[in-house]
């Protein structure tokens, strides 16, 4: 559980500022132990939300019973004109 949390930390940490300084297109790049980048999709900006990056992924994939595979899914959306300052809202006691 604590190394799980601390993966989610290094990548909350590392891809804001991975995508500070790059394209999205190229933050399949981004190398992160136990945590795979499964989308990274430039979207335009629409008339509700400005231009922004799509990022998905899975932390900690493993299989277990019976072949089933697991793992910790999240998505991050970072517009095109970020910051550098990221917000995470939690499940209330649910996450990890």
């Amino acid at each position: 559980m604590q190394k799980t949390m601390r993966r989610l930390l290094a990548l909350l940490v590392a891809i804001p500022a991975f995508a500070q300084t790059k394209p999205c297109d190229t933050l399949r790049s981004l190398r992160l132990p136990r945590v795979e980048l499964t989308e990274t999709t430039a979207v335009p900006a629409t008339a509700t939300l400005p231009a922004h990056c799509l990022v998905r992924g899975a932390i900690d994939k493993r299989t277990g019973y019976a072949n089933k595979t697991f793992y910790i899914g999240f998505e991050l959306r970072l517009p095109d004109a970020w910051q550098g300052r990221f917000l995470f809202q939690g499940g209330g006691g649910m996450d990890g």
